[in-house]
């Protein structure tokens, strides 16, 4: 016998146990999973649901879907989706798919999908189209590869792929604290598809009941930005070369499916704050901001490191009037923040290269270069930016005008104010759009001043607390509220608000969230008669609104109806029982019924659903030291002073 099959043999003895194994290993967990879907029980979860409502089929999101990639309680959840699954043959399909930024963080119900949806049936109202948001807060390419497999059932016209941000911090990422894999995209889906299994998912509850139970009570609760607090990765980490290799290949496997299916794609490469947000967290700088300049003059930045100096050189240039040379330096700055929570100029390159070397059917919308280079007006990213890469509104309304356009490029619609052709005329019909856009959605100062006090809570989380200027830019928030919420009690009341919702509907009236923010207004200045009809108008276009039924149970409420607040939220059964906020409103009206001990149950579930409500905290501990259990209200205070800076 040669060595060759000596050695054969010997490779077979050695496997035949393992293969054993392997094959016990197979048997028993397919009988696991036969058994488990048997029951019903730990299905495979999926971004979209189907619910049959008045003989029609309705697509719609499922609001758990984000914790199968995060673990943890309290994710954001997918904007609540209902859209006919049988498309309308008369109408284009509009899919768009992003993170944050796209789904309107922290005002969501003012997001990218919708503002595109207003700005072109205000330009282009003989080609209807509708667009569905599937946008969720911290998710990256390698979710937003699953979303798209998933709404092919929708049967789009075209995708919008507005993304970048979150690739390094985001699921697979490697920064990542939710399943960090580097370097082995395949494994990663692998491991990810095996967890989706009933199975999968039976084996993470059991781990989430352990974590819960040995590591405490906060092991789970989502924590935002702060989860990759004390994560830094230098612009040269080799873990960078191979997350772009597997950010690529997830950008074109959802382009080459969306174009097997006939459907376009637009690549909008996102827009990150550049001269108004400096750098979280830099390496030790061995030179100041004239040596930066020095070498940019020699035309040698290549070994720089340290992104402070960097983006203090690029101020010097902006303050000197010379932007051409100043944007290369705000994008280095960027590119060597250590806490990577911006698109760097990889991702965005790597996009604008995807999308240019693509065919016909794949457009490219340069939001980053639009609001920046090319934008004659500049007068700074605080106009577009809450923080880091958040829009304002009118950073909202101009990335949504720049996807309306390429939308058009794309299917070959006339658009005389292209960006392409002339910059100066685009900006200078701006002003305009903004009007029309804060008319048709109903955004007041109410909700503006809303979305500055959730951008300081954003900014008083640990992550930030480094960053240079935070303090002075709180300071700044805080005033702009206490000047805002003056100005908006002095100007506007429930006649005005009226005669602002007339004009929008005439225009917008098959916008649910229009009427459910008039319906939350007139509630909040006790015009009830008018909230209940626009609260009518909303639930009549889109039923499963959660936050929408919720406010008209806060509505009845406050009118002194607390009968009919409960049958509203017996009514929410049907269509979302765990709606954000439901239990809290459930502890209020349990204490105004006089039942204190339910009062304390539903504010413990609420608490469940939200742990890092500190007020509910406080309600919580009050009710209990009223009715006399001074152990979990002990309990209670010490959950408290965990959460409290």
């Amino acid at each position: 016998m040669s060595a060759f099959h000596r050695a054969l043999r010997g490779s077979y003895r050695l496997l035949r146990p393992c293969a054993r194994y392997v094959l016990i290993a197979v048997i028993f967990f397919t009988g696991l999973e036969l058994v488990l879907w048997a029951f019903g029980l730990f299905e495979p979860e999926r971004l979209l649901l189907k619910m049959d409502y008045d003989g029609r089929r309705y697509a719609t999101t499922n609001r758990d879907y984000a914790e199968r990639f995060f673990q943890r309680a309290g994710m954001p959840a997918p904007q609540p989706l209902w859209i006919p699954v049988e498309k309308d043959p008369d109408v284009k399909r509009v899919v768009l798919l992003g993170e944050s930024a796209a789904a309107g963080f922290p005002m969501m119900g003012y997001n990218l999908a919708r503002l595109v949806n207003i700005i072109w049936q205000e330009r282009f109202p003989e080609h209807p189209v509708e667009v569905v948001n599937l946008s969720v807060v911290a998710i990256n390419s390698h979710v937003l590869r699953l979303f798209a497999r998933e709404a092919m059932v929708l049967n789009p016209d075209l995708f919008v792929l507005y993304a970048g941000h979150n690739e390094v911090i985001g699921p697979f990422g490697p920064a990542s604290r939710f399943g960090r894999m580097r370097g082995i995209g395949s494994l990663a889906r692998l491991v990810d598809a095996l967890r989706n299994t009933r199975t999968g998912r039976a084996a993470d509850a059991l781990a989430q009941h352990f974590s819960e139970r040995v590591m405490g009570w906060d092991a789970r609760i989502w924590k935002g930005l702060d989860e990759y607090q004390g994560v830094s990765i230098a612009h040269d980490d080799p873990a960078l070369d191979g997350m772009l290799h597997h950010v690529e290949a997830n950008f074109r496997e959802i382009i080459e499916r969306a174009l097997s299916r006939e459907a376009k794609v637009l690549v909008c490469v996102p827009a990150v704050n550049l001269n108004d947000w400096p750098p979280l967290d830099s390496e030790p700088a061995a030179y100041g901001p004239h040596e930066v300049l020095a070498a940019q003059e020699a035309g040698n930045l290549a070994g720089l490191r340290s992104a402070r100096p960097v983006y203090e050189a690029a101020q010097l240039r902006e303050a000197q009037g010379d932007m051409k040379r100043a944007w290369p330096l705000y994008r280095l700055a960027g590119d060597l923040d250590l806490i990577r929570i911006r698109a760097d100029s990889r991702i965005r390159n790597l996009q604008r290269r995807i999308a240019g070397n693509a065919e016909e059917h794949v457009g490219l919308v340069d939001a980053d270069r639009w609001l920046h280079e090319k934008n004659p007006t500049f007068s700074g990213d605080g106009e577009f930016f809450l923080e880091h890469v958040h829009l304002t509104f009118a950073g909202r309304v101009a990335v949504a005008a720049l996807i309306v356009d390429g939308m058009a490029a794309l299917w070959h619609v006339e658009v005389p104010d292209s960006p392409d052709r002339d910059p100066e005329t685009w900006w200078s019909r701006f002003p305009a759009l903004y009007e029309i856009a804060r008319e048709r959605t109903l955004f007041t100062p109410y909700d503006e001043t809303e979305m500055w006090r959730r951008t300081d809570d954003l900014l008083s989380m640990d992550i930030f607390a480094t960053s240079p200027g935070v303090t002075d830019r709180m300071r700044a928030i805080e005033e702009r509220i206490r000047h805002m919420r003056s100005r908006t009690q002095e100007e506007w009341d429930a006649t005005r608000l009226a005669e602002v919702y007339e004009r929008a509907s005439e225009k917008n009236a098959e916008d649910p969230l229009l009427h459910f923010t008039a319906g939350r207004l007139f509630g909040e200045m006790h015009s009830f008669q008018l909230g209940r009809k626009t609260f009518e108008r909303g639930l009549a276009l889109q039923p499963n609104h959660g936050i929408g039924r919720l406010n008209l149970a806060r509505l009845e409420f406050m009118a002194g109806d607390t009968l009919r607040a409960r049958e509203i939220l017996y009514e929410l059964d049907r269509f979302d029982q765990h709606v954000s906020g439901r239990a809290l409103l459930e502890a209020t009206l349990s204490w105004h019924e006089g039942m204190p001990k339910q009062a304390i149950r539903d504010l413990q579930r609420h608490l469940t659903e939200s742990p890092r409500d500190i007020p509910a905290w406080e309600q919580l501990i009050l009710l209990q030291e009223q009715t006399g259990k001074a152990e979990d209200a002990a309990r209670s205070r010490a959950r408290l002073m965990e959460l409290r800076p």
